[in-house]
């Protein structure tokens, strides 16, 4: 995007608007926890457009295909999770874990942890 700008929530608080210069790339750490928040954001703006009538002739046929989908837990409690992937149907997983071949959750400090990078 050409001339986009942007700020950020940090503690409830906006930050100063900042370019988007740059971006992620398959296999980034980050990559996955982004495309989740990208996801809920749409999936909330689509749900409020259906709510309200405006999305008419707009017909979407994605499916989570919740057998090859995990979750994992950070801070929670692992009842909490147990319950959530008993009622997605999902398996559940500890950190660390690989997304994309690459390990997420991990010490970062360790060279063993990098290798799926290099290769």
């Amino acid at each position: 995007m050409c001339g986009s700008r942007l700020s950020v929530l940090v503690n409830w608080h906006p930050t100063e608007d900042f370019a988007m210069e740059k971006g992620l790339r398959q296999g980034d750490s980050l990559s996955p926890f982004v495309f989740t928040i990208a996801v809920e954001g749409f999936s909330k703006m689509l749900k409020r457009g259906c709510s309200m009538g405006l999305t008419e002739g707009i017909s979407h046929g994605l499916k989570v295909n919740f057998f090859k989908s995990s979750i994992s837990r950070v801070g929670m409690e692992k009842e909490v999770i147990y319950s959530a992937a008993f009622n997605l149907r999902c398996k559940m997983e500890d950190l660390p874990l690989k997304y994309l071949g690459l390990p997420i959750g991990e010490s970062s400090s360790g060279v063993t942890t990098w290798t799926p990078a290099y290769q």
